[in-house]
């Protein structure tokens, strides 16, 4: 029997190839669910797909869910190499996927179910009969009332007023003015536990200023300073570096107070906040670095916080490759709320203690490293990668450069006093020079009346005349007459 290969032309196979890589992936996304119906279920491992197939909305673990099935209901970018999760509705309280299921009970109401654990409803006061739970093309998941012709009535429910750690475009920072609800973001307990965790960015409409801020446990940790319509004072530099181009929104209104932003078309955005207090628009750039705000900082909108008297400015914390040389004491908290950030305060603030991590291994509790310890650069076996104490070395105090200096400075003391020496000596000189020729013309002063009186004739002693001319100097010679040379004198008046 012929195989397909051979009654098939190679050009109508490569028509083929090409005709799926262009419309494959288009029909398998309309062929996708982008809502969920009265009656109906999303299982383990289904997805709900956004009409344009940009975003998904499904179950996850952070792990094959043979090794460990616990996970959270979530949306995230379709095409995204990091996968990324852009929101999570039961950040608090985790699940089994392989069990678990999104309903839509007949009355309009969402939940998450699953074997051995309670339902957990996610629009419980906000339900009608006849409505739909939609994954919109903008990342946002909607409940709509729908009139009977299908049309939108109102909205019910969206995701994006429950925001976890990521600001999506057309999402809010702020608060509603009628009902209290605050729009913030709060970063994850650790990059595998989707719980609140330490650090909240929020919108400060205060006094009608437009700014960003970030705290951590409450304390404020880093400001934004005023925005434009592109970026934020302590951003922009930023920004204009990595060539992003944003359009902020600011709207006060006696509804709502609250920040928004929006990107040029086609371009994917996420602002994030990270466990360890990062603020990035992922995968890039990054505007607010790791543990940039703790203890001493210069850097642009942080906050100061009190250090310990022990701590200098100089010393920071960086996560570095290190091998501990010698015997070593070590103290650990395991409370499961207990973030990075946690950890680096506490470390911060125990003048004992010189590096820290994660106790568990999901990234939660603190291991700290105290002192008497070694620490040094190494990738071998040993090696750990933690943050540890950086004290940077005072530079060697460089002696010769100040034996130059002083050098240079005597030498030009001594040339200064001798120019002043000689000046000196020369103004003294020229003095005593003009005393002379005003003697020798006191004394032909005398000579010209010569006891005598009705005459004007000046009467000059050979002398004063070598004086007056400079010993009959060439300089002073002006020319030559029928009784010889001319020459110009300096003459004193008496």
């Amino acid at each position: 029997m012929a195989s397909l290969k051979s009654l098939l032309p190679p050009e109508f196979l490569l028509f083929i190839l090409s005709w799926w890589c262009l419309w494959g992936e288009r029909l398998a996304h309309a062929q996708a669910k982008s809502t969920l119906k009265p009656g109906e279920a999303l299982r383990y491992p289904d997805q709900l797909v956004s009409a344009d197939g940009r975003f998904r909305l499904g179950f996850f673990t952070f792990s094959s869910p043979d090794v460990s099935d616990v996970g959270y209901l979530g949306i995230w970018y379709s095409d995204d190499a990091y996968n990324t999760k852009l929101w999570v509705a039961n950040r608090d309280r985790p699940i089994s996927v392989s069990t678990g299921n999104l309903t839509m009970e007949a009355d309009g109401q969402l939940r998450i179910v699953n074997s051995g654990g309670s339902p957990i409803p996610l629009n419980s006061k906000q339900t009608a009969p006849n409505s739909t739970a939609t994954l919109d093309n903008s990342g946002n998941f909607i409940v709509k009332d729908l009139n009977p012709d299908g049309s939108t009535k109102r909205i019910l429910w969206e995701s994006f007023d429950y925001p976890t750690d990521t600001l999506l475009p057309g999402m809010k920072l702020g608060i509603n003015n009628i009902t209290g609800k605050e729009w913030k973001l709060t970063s994850w307990l650790s990059e595998q536990v989707a719980a609140p965790g330490g650090f909240s960015l929020e919108w400060s409409p205060a006094n009608g200023t437009r700014q960003l801020v970030m705290r951590h446990r409450g304390n404020m940790y880093w400001l934004s300073g005023v925005g434009s319509e592109s970026d934020f004072q302590n951003l922009g530099y930023k920004m204009t570096l990595d060539n992003v181009y944003y359009n902020f929104s600011y709207i006060f209104n006696e509804n709502e107070s609250y920040f928004s932003y929006s990107v040029p078309n086609g371009r994917i955005s996420r602002l994030v906040l990270s466990s360890d207090g990062m603020l990035t628009d992922n995968p890039k750039p990054i505007y607010v670095t790791r543990g940039m705000c703790f203890g001493y900082s210069l850097e642009p909108g942080c906050v100061q916080q009190n250090s310990p008297a022990c701590r200098t400015s100089s010393q920071k914390f960086e996560q570095r490759s290190v091998q501990f040389l010698g015997p070593r004491a070590s103290q650990w908290d395991d409370n499961s709320n207990t973030s990075i950030g946690d950890c680096w305060t506490k470390c911060w603030s125990n003048c004992s203690c010189v590096g820290f991590d994660s106790y568990s291994g999901n990234g939660t509790g603190c291991l700290f490293h105290e002192s008497g310890q070694f620490v040094e650069e190494n990738t071998g076996i040993n090696a750990q990668n933690i943050y540890v104490l950086i004290t940077p070395k005072t530079p060697a105090k460089k002696w010769w450069i100040w034996i130059i200096v002083a050098v240079v400075a005597a030498l030009a003391a001594v040339i200064l006093g001798c120019l002043c020496f000689l000046r000196k000596k020369k103004l003294r000189r020229d003095q005593e020079s003009n005393q002379e020729v005003a003697l020798l013309f006191e004394d032909t002063k005398e000579a010209s009346n010569d006891g005598k009186k009705g005459h004007d004739v000046k009467v000059f002693s050979f002398p004063s005349i070598v004086a007056a001319t400079e010993n009959f100097s060439t300089e002073n010679k002006l020319g030559q007459g029928g009784f010889g040379p001319v020459y110009k004198v300096r003459l004193y008046r008496l």
